[in-house]
């Protein structure tokens, strides 16, 4: 008899809970206790609700889950989330925290923390990073002074929320890695959409709209990072900008489209730009400055002013097999050598290259526009400021388009 009643009261509070969820149980519920902790709620008219959110924080433990209903938004409070906990919110446009232009609206320095479902409004900062192992996801985070996120240190964090109207960042990260910011719509900030400062690694960046930001689209710094499959458009400056010593990053299929420069890579190089379309920009497709032994391949770059330029020895770089197409030149280079052009396509360009300042680039096996016997004289200057000509040339041009 006691195993039954054991299992109605069991069957009791899994009916309370899932009536809860699906709006059919009209009361909203205070503390109830489920499998892998307690559910504490705020706002609403359940009997023992919080009317803060900081107080049902304060009374939880790890493990935990604080509900947060929308009836006494906006919430004016700025949050620490100190333990190992969920923070919910019951409607993302609805329920409001909003930091009062002190803090920051949330501050994250317990790991494994997930939130979810919040608009975030008016503080220092959205949300403050300092933990690891955390899930952000589906909040609206605007309107704040300086950062919509920001994360620091080493945080195996996952991104993935609305992220604008923010003064200056839309997302920065200090010193962080192994993060994944994905699926994030990152617009309208006042500077870069999303910041890396000082080293960063192994972070991926993957799926994102970022666009109408003030300065750069991607401002990245350090190594082995992935920028993956992302829709960047229309920033002031850069789509995508690899700063100072940043390695080994890939940035693969990605549309750039209508910003000033759509890549541009500074600093020691061996990073990779594949499968990208990179069209409408205002002056550049792709730009190298003092950057060398990058690996440029696969890309469609057309309608720029230049396809790509290599300026101020950028140097040992390989450009294969891209389609260079409908822009002002083609490429352009700028006192950098030892380059290789390879099996690229060359169409429609006002020019299709030009070179002041260099002489010792290898140019094999390029479709200039139509199928050529003879070979392809690349004509340029012996300096920089030199009027005097040179020459490069690609002895075997390609036949037939290839298919990229």
């Amino acid at each position: 008899m006691r195993k039954i009643i054991a299992l109605g009261i069991m069957l009791l509070f899994l009916g309370m809970t899932i009536s809860s969820s699906t709006g059919l149980y009209l009361e909203k519920q205070s503390v109830k206790p489920v499998s892998f902790g307690n559910i504490l709620y705020v706002g609403g008219n359940g009997t023992g609700n919080y009317s803060k959110i900081q107080d049902a924080i304060n009374d939880s433990e790890n493990g935990d889950t604080v509900y947060v209903y929308d009836d006494s938004s906006p919430y004016y409070e700025n949050i620490v989330v100190n333990k190992s906990i969920n923070l919910i919110g019951e409607h993302g446009y609805t329920t409001i925290i909003d930091g009062h232009n002190l803090s920051a609206d949330v501050k994250i320095t317990a790991d494994w923390v997930t939130i979810s479902r919040f608009t975030m409004r008016n503080g220092i900062k959205g949300i403050y990073i300092s933990s690891n192992y955390n899930t952000i996801s589906e909040n609206t985070i605007s309107s704040n002074n300086v950062v919509g996120i920001y994360l620091t240190g080493d945080s195996n964090t996952i991104l993935s929320n609305d992220i604008k109207y923010n003064s200056r960042y839309g997302i920065l990260l200090e010193d962080s890695s192994h993060n994944e910011i994905m699926g994030n719509t990152i617009y309208s900030n006042n500077g870069s959409g999303l910041q890396f400062y000082k080293s960063n690694t192994n972070n991926t960046i993957i799926s994102n709209g970022i666009g109408r930001n003030t300065e750069n689209g991607i401002y990245l710094t350090g190594d082995s990072n992935i920028i993956w499959g992302n829709n960047i458009n229309s920033n002031s400056r850069n789509g995508i900008i690899l700063e100072d010593s940043s390695r080994n990053n890939t940035i693969i299929g990605n549309h750039i489209n209508s910003n000033s420069d759509g890549i541009m890579l500074t600093g020691d190089g061996h990073n990779t730009i594949t499968d990208n379309t990179i069209k409408f920009n205002v002056d550049d497709g792709i730009f190298l400055l003092s950057s060398s032994n990058n690996t440029i391949t696969g890309n469609n770059i057309r309608y720029n002013r230049d396809g790509i330029y290599l300026q101020h020895y950028s140097n040992s770089n390989t450009i294969t097999n891209n389609n260079i197409s409908r822009n002002n030149m083609s490429i352009l280079l700028e006192n950098s050598n030892n380059n290789t052009f390879l099996k690229n396509n060359f169409l429609n360009n006002k020019r299709h290259a030009f070179f002041r300042g260099c002489r010792e680039n290898t140019w094999k096996q390029n479709y200039w526009n139509r199928p050529r016997i003879l070979p392809k004289i690349i004509f340029g200057r012996i300096g920089i400021y030199s009027l005097i000509p040179w020459i490069n040339i690609d002895w075997h041009p390609a036949q037939e388009l290839y298919d990229i």
